[in-house]
Formats: structure tokens, C-alpha cells, sequence
């Protein structure tokens, strides 16, 4: 877990977003504590008619063909200290090797943690549109590997989703275990009532590949695992009343990560290093209202 002295020093002088990453890391494990259970959660009807028309071909892509450094023109590393980790833009962390973007988790010493992972962030912002990425889990206890998009401005007042969340749990914490994807919406009010029962669990083999989705617009949140719909969240559910809808007009940014600890529970230095592999990111620019 991240402490309130550490989290406020480290906003200081940070970017909205990277105040809000600090926030979610420790406000993400409150938020967590009441689900108990592994059941999985109901799928919604696959035939729910499409509200939203997105683009055939992507406006942001990477396919990490080329070894080496993250292409610095797309993508910016974030530094710093989250949870039992410290995040670094060293190579080592986080790179382009094999096809894959790998963010590598290490237990190595660095600014008073014990590990070493990292997280990346996009340049580009984004309002609404269709965004994807293949990806693999590392397995190891007390890895938190996470693909999601985040406010621009103050957190959770302008909204995070979390396109997959997976929590590596070596023991029963929280009530969470190894092979849930989890995708979830967060907005006002802060720590327990911030994701307002828009949890959604999926079983998956968290060791093989993987493609999560999230279609956004304005009117509507759908997830995706593997081209299966497992949730649809709108603007007319009671749960988004009350500034629990910021996703009109907030721009938010991509990010992928491997964080450590907190609600995955203790960290095995055994297991290190561990690996959150990323075949592809694309997203998808929003047309329209289907029918038009």
C-alpha cells in the first residue's frame, strides 16, 4: 500500500494524471474490499443492440515490431515510487523485445522499495472510441498488472476505466485470486462508493494471451475479453446519477501497467522477475450513433 505521506509527496508538483495514479493506487484496495467471492459476473444479453459506430481502422496504433526503448513519441514512462515498487524508464522495466512490449517487475533495490517495475502512459489523450490490447499476465504472487484509461483532471471527479485489472493473489486477500480479469468504471464519490457495483470478474487463463476491449462513447461503457461482451454500463443507470457519469467530456489517457503489492497481496521475490507481456495497443476513433 502506498502511505498518505508518501502519496502527497509525490503529487507535488506532478501532472493531474499523475496525482490520480497515486490516488488510485491507494484508494483502489478500499474500493476492493467488499467483494467477496470469486463467482464470475452475468453477461449481458450479446444481442443488446449497438448504440455506437467506431472506426474500421485504428488512429493509435503500436505493435511493438521494433526491439528496443518504448517509441518515445507515443508513449511516456512514469517514475517514481507505487506501492512495494519503484517505477523506472529504464530499459531493464520497460521495452520492446520478441514482438511484445514487456514491462518486467525485478527485485532489485530503488528509492527505498525492494522491486523495480514500471508504467507507460500515451502522449495522445483520448474522448470516447474503441481501444484494445493482446496481453499475458506474469503469474507471480503480488502482481497487479493493469490496462486502463485515466482522467486528465482531478481523480475519480473525472472518471478512470479500467479495461482489465488482474490480481496474482498468493493467499486470500480481499477475497480475491489469481485468474479474474476484472474491468470496473470509477467516478465520484471517492474510495468505497468510487466504482459504484461496476465491477465485473471474468474468468481467464491469466497465464496465456488474452485481447481485452473497452467501447466508450458518450452514452454508454461496453467490455469486451476475447471478443465476448461482459458488461454494459450507460449514462441512465441509476449507478451513474450524482456525478457518477464524467465519460462526455473528459479526456483520458491510455496507460499500461505492473504494479506490485497492495489489494494482490505480499510480493514474491522468489517468483522475480515477472512479466506483463503486450502484443498490440489500438484504438479506434468514435463515428457516430449506429443508424445514422
Amino acid at each position: 500500500m502506498v502511505r498518505d505521506g508518501e502519496v502527497h509527496e509525490q503529487a507535488r508538483g506532478a501532472s493531474p494524471l499523475r496525482a490520480s495514479g497515486l490516488r488510485r493506487m491507494l484508494v483502489s484496495a478500499a474500493v476492493l474490499v467488499p467483494i467477496i467471492g470469486c463467482a464470475p459476473s452475468p453477461l449481458p444479453n450479446p444481442d443488446t443492440p449497438r448504440r455506437w459506430v467506431f472506426a474500421a481502422e485504428p488512429s493509435f496504433v503500436d505493435e511493438f515490431d521494433v526491439d528496443g526503448p518504448i517509441d518515445p513519441t507515443l508513449w511516456l514512462p512514469s517514475v517514481g515510487p507505487r506501492g512495494d515498487a519503484a517505477l523506472t524508464a529504464r530499459e531493464s522495466n520497460v521495452r520492446v523485445s520478441g514482438g511484445n512490449l514487456v514491462i518486467e517487475a525485478r527485485a532489485e533495490p530503488e528509492a527505498g522499495k525492494r522491486f523495480t517495475s514500471a508504467m507507460i502512459e500515451t502522449r495522445r489523450s483520448f474522448l470516447h472510441g474503441r481501444f484494445e490490447a493482446r496481453m499475458k499476465f506474469p503469474t507471480g504472487a503480488g502482481t497487479w498488472p493493469a490496462f486502463w484509461l485515466c482522467c486528465t483532471g482531478a481523480w475519480p471527479d473525472s472518471g478512470e476505466i479500467d479495461v482489465v485489472e488482474h490480481y496474482a493473489v498468493g493467499g486470500d486477500v480481499f477475497g480475491l485470486h489469481t485468474g479474474w480479469a476484472e474491468s470496473n468504471l470509477h467516478s465520484t464519490p471517492n474510495l468505497f462508493g468510487s466504482s459504484r457495483f461496476r465491477l465485473t470478474r471474468t474468468r481467464v487463463d491469466a497465464g496465456a494471451w488474452n485481447t481485452y476491449a473497452v467501447e466508450w462513447a458518450p452514452d454508454e461503457i461496453r467490455f469486451f475479453v476475447n471478443d465476448t461482451i461482459t458488461a454494459i454500463h450507460r449514462r441512465s443507470d441509476p449507478s451513474s446519477a450524482d456525478g457518477g457519469w464524467p465519460f462526455d467530456t473528459q479526456p483520458e489517457v491510455l496507460l499500461l501497467d505492473l504494479f506490485l503489492g497492495g489489494p494482490a497481496g505480499p510480493v514474491d521475490a522468489a517468483a522475480m522477475p515477472q512479466q506483463l507481456l503486450v502484443d498490440w495497443v489500438r484504438a479506434y476513433d468514435l463515428v457516430g450513433p449506429a443508424g445514422s
